[in-house]
């Protein structure tokens, strides 16, 4: 038997403005756009991108990724290596420590980066927000990793520790 479903509207967004993550260029797809479900960003990453330098994870959500054009290196935990290229994707559930670059310093890369639930995309735009105050307060690299800390940790984005030996 089939079950009848219920019509329902269409979600539709005008394009983002670009943000600037550091030398990376990005547009989002907010959680408002699609009713909290999933969120997404468009990369624009440069030649050499490498953020962040250590491994990270995402302890609120599970993240994907696409890659479009050129090639973007994963590492992982346990010291394997994937390299993507236009149109392999990768998954990095919840707790997955991982870390991303574009894998050529002399050309860019492109991919889409996806989240579900939403809410990691608004980092960006705290991230940008509290750059630009920094800044304009007069701060320093200092003073900006320390904000960024902060807005890491709002969003549930963890930097591995790193061990002594």
């Amino acid at each position: 038997m089939n079950t009848p479903f219920e019509a329902t509207p269409p979600r539709t967004a005008a394009g983002s403005k670009p943000l600037q993550a550091g030398e990376a260029q990005i547009r989002l797809l907010a959680g408002t756009h699609t009713g909290s479900k999933f969120g997404a960003i468009d990369y624009h990453i440069p030649p050499g991108f490498a953020p962040p330098p250590v491994l990270h994870r995402h302890t609120l959500e599970d993240a994907g990724w696409l890659v479009l054009e050129g090639e973007i290196r994963f590492t992982y935990e346990d010291g394997f290596e994937f390299l993507a290229g236009p149109g392999a994707s990768a998954e990095h559930p919840k707790g997955c420590w991982f870390r991303w670059a574009n894998a050529h310093a002399d050309r860019p890369a492109r991919a889409i980066c996806w989240y579900q639930p939403a809410g990691f995309e608004q980092f960006f735009v705290d991230a940008e927000a509290g750059i630009e105050q920094v800044l304009a307060d007069g701060g320093d690299m200092t003073a900006i990793g320390a904000a960024l800390s902060e807005i890491r940790a709002k969003y549930g984005d963890e930097e591995q520790p790193t061990v002594e030996k």
